[in-house]
């Protein structure tokens, strides 16, 4: 027995030292992660950053955490953030959001309200990031009195070296008839464009509600000081079902951002 007692202590120990010497790793990768951002035009600032999860897993918090761009186009301030792994999964991370995020747009502010927010964020090899986003509920709101509540949220993004792929959908009702839901589908590919005057332009866009397409392709970039441009296709055959509510719907955008939304041309695609 006091040899089992000896076994079962040393292997305590033993695991409690590779526990401590990964939590280290653990937070120099999340490090990492920050000045990586930050070398991209991005500035994140925290208050304070804990670990705990022992025996068998690794839940990082960042206190008051701040993400803007170097445009001050964007920001993003919460009360915290959650990064969890396990211990044998060095490259898949939980993430969690709280329920209120305060969000600048464009100058303007926006209150994020959000139910169960969280993503699943894996990294393969080739410098891939795959990640999903789900929240049960996500209410938009401005000082200008307007309201945008999204049901059933789930964006996923994959990033290679060349393009980040996105995709996001949600349920939202339609602001032409409120007793009416519609669920709008986005793809895009974005691409990092700072060697040029753009800072991202998005590419291959594809909008969708209730499964027909709406625009067929498109292309935008953005800019640090100049608002957004580029061009839409519009499918023609499914104007008399959905364009009309798409056009309301970013109406309350237009009021939000004024001149800073964009300038887009609109094209025509006569398919079937």
């Amino acid at each position: 027995m006091q040899r089992l007692i000896i076994i079962v202590l040393g292997i305590a120990i033993l695991w409690s030292g590779f526990w401590f010497w990964g939590a280290e790793r653990n937070k120099a990768g999340i490090a990492a992660l920050v000045a990586g951002a930050e070398k991209s035009g991005w500035q994140v600032q925290f208050e304070q950053i804990s670990q705990m999860g022992f025996p068998n897993r690794y839940d990082v918090t960042l206190r008051n955490p701040q993400i803007s761009n170097a445009a001050d186009t964007f920001d993003w301030q919460a009360t915290f953030l959650q990064i969890m792994r396990l211990t044998y999964t060095p490259t898949h991370w939980l993430i969690i959001w709280p329920n209120t995020h305060d969000l600048t747009l464009a100058g303007q502010p926006v209150r994020l309200i959000s139910q169960n927010l969280r993503a699943s964020v894996t990294q393969s090899e080739g410098a891939q990031w795959r990640a999903t986003a789900t929240a049960e509920n996500l209410t938009f709101t401005a000082n200008l009195g307007l309201s945008l509540p999204i049901k059933n949220v789930q964006i996923s993004t994959e990033q290679s070296l060349k393009k980040t792929r996105v995709y996001a959908k949600g349920t939202t009702a339609q602001p032409l008839n409120p007793d009416l839901q519609m669920t709008l589908e986005l793809y895009a590919d974005l691409r990092d464009m700072r060697d040029g005057k753009a800072t991202l332009s998005a590419q291959n866009i594809i909008i969708k509600m209730n499964g027909k397409t709406l625009v067929s392709d498109g292309m935008v970039d953005f800019y640090e000081d100049v608002p957004p441009k580029g061009w839409l296709g519009i499918k023609v055959a499914n104007l008399n079902s959905g364009w009309a509510v798409l056009t309301a719907l970013l109406l309350p955008l237009k009021a939000l951002l004024g001149d800073q939304v964009a300038d887009i041309s609109l094209k025509f695609d006569l398919g079937g």
